[in-house]
């Protein structure tokens, strides 16, 4: 990587990077001889090996438009590329453009849009097999009109995958009042759009798409019995990673902190500094579009899907910061907002539950920083969910573990104490 200015301007240095980047990502997975033999209730890995290499070639610019003008205190343009060749899946060129407006001492603007790529990874690529069990609903038309539990799904890789491709645009601003000094509002609306966005396709949705269309090719994807007693039973599915999607999201990120001496509020003492912040996003749109499943904003869904997470369209972060001479406290309240529980069921009819209320934890902190042995030391007492609350009530029913809350949102362990010391050497 090579950085540096180019050239000067009227307002200012253009400054440049230009760079390039090899790598190579090697994986080799070696199951004992009873996983390779399907001998495991769950599992059953089996053996493959798989690796590529990224060839990547960089430049950036950063050029200074107006400095001290009338229309702005500085106006910055960034511009940057990106050539990368993967050997699995050839090259793909990305890019960004965004701009910083500084019209004032207090107000800055900015925007960016780019072009961003995901490559497939080493599992999504080259996995030989792994085995859940899934729920198998077969009551749809061309069906046996049954549900059958406990099904062996294997997951396998895809060869044939190639990179998502995003475009995002963001917008926002920072303010920053001269006449309220530590006060910072932060705020970004962006959109993003993924096409041949990499979906796990099979399972239960392959059995459905199967039954309405026979010549489907994801009617490969599940295996019938020959049994006598039900000889087009559902007996094994497979999923593998495909480029079917296509996903949007659009949401508003938000920030606001303020820093306050609080001698400012106390004469005559040394109560220290404040620092309260507030960190929240909301989310107004996540759908994804495909031709197996009907297009839905999961933005406030709050059962995971195939699709992706539980997604609350409300979360964020109250935090208050006090320190004062050698001592330290911190106080946090994690919020995660109310959601309904699955966007495709409806209460009564389909389902006797269908809201997930809001849920708020608190955390906090009380650290002592000090001298061992010359070296700067803090000592500090972390309780997490102060207030023990317990796991919010999201049943997961899918996979071969139902559970009765979502462990990726909500709280397992109930209140927890650290008691840690931090050092350096």
């Amino acid at each position: 990587t090579i950085t540096g200015d180019l050239f000067n301007l009227p307002a200012g240095a253009v400054g440049a990077a230009v760079g390039a980047h090899w790598r190579k990502l090697t994986t080799t997975t070696t199951p004992n001889a009873l996983s390779v033999a399907n001998a495991y209730r769950l599992a059953n890995t089996q053996p493959f090996f798989g690796e590529y290499t990224i060839m990547e070639e960089f430049a950036e610019l950063q050029v200074p438009i107006l400095k001290d003008a009338a229309l702005a205190k500085r106006l910055n343009v960034n511009v940057a590329a990106r050539h990368t060749d993967y050997s699995t899946t050839g090259s793909v060129t990305t890019w960004k453009a965004g701009l910083v407006w500084q019209i004032n001492s207090d107000l800055r603007l900015r925007a960016a849009r780019s072009r961003d790529i995901r490559a497939p990874n080493l599992n999504e690529l080259f996995s030989r097999g792994r085995q859940t069990n899934a729920v198998i609903d077969d009551t749809g038309p061309g069906g046996t009109g049954q549900f059958y539990s406990g099904v062996p799904n294997i997951a396998t890789g895809n060869l044939n995958l190639k990179p998502e491709v995003a475009d995002s645009s963001v917008i926002g601003f920072v303010y920053q009042p001269s006449g309220l000094k530590g006060l910072s509002l932060a705020m970004d609306f962006y959109t993003t759009r993924i096409d041949d966005a990499i979906f796990v396709a099979g399972g239960a949705i392959a059995v459905r798409e199967c039954n309405e269309d026979p010549n489907s090719p994801l009617c490969a994807f599940v295996t019938r019995g020959p049994t006598a007693a039900s000889p087009r039973a559902v007996i094994r599915t497979q999923n593998s990673p495909v480029n079917l999607n296509s996903e949007l999201s659009t949401g508003l990120d938000f920030e606001v902190s303020y820093r306050v001496p609080l001698s400012n509020w106390f004469a005559n003492s040394q109560p220290g500094n404040l620092v309260v912040r507030a960190i929240a996003g909301y989310i107004d749109e996540y759908s994804a579009v495909s031709p197996l499943a009907p297009t839905i904003n999961w933005a406030g869904n709050g059962r995971a899907t195939p699709q992706g997470p539980a997604l609350p369209r409300v979360r964020g972060n109250l935090s208050f910061n006090h320190i004062r001479g050698s001592f330290a406290t911190f106080l946090q309240m994690r919020y995660i907002g109310g959601m309904t529980w699955d966007k495709t069921r409806l209460l009564g009819v389909t389902t006797d539950y269908n809201n997930v209320p809001s849920t708020a934890y608190f955390d906090g902190q009380i650290g002592y920083r000090t001298q061992v042995l010359g070296r700067d030391t803090e000592i500090y007492l972390n309780v997490a969910n102060i207030l023990d609350r317990e796991p919010t009530y999201a049943p997961r029913n899918t996979g071969a573990t139902p559970l009765p809350t979502d462990p990726g949102l909500f709280d397992q362990v109930g209140r927890m104490f650290r008691l840690g010391i931090k050092t350096r050497f």
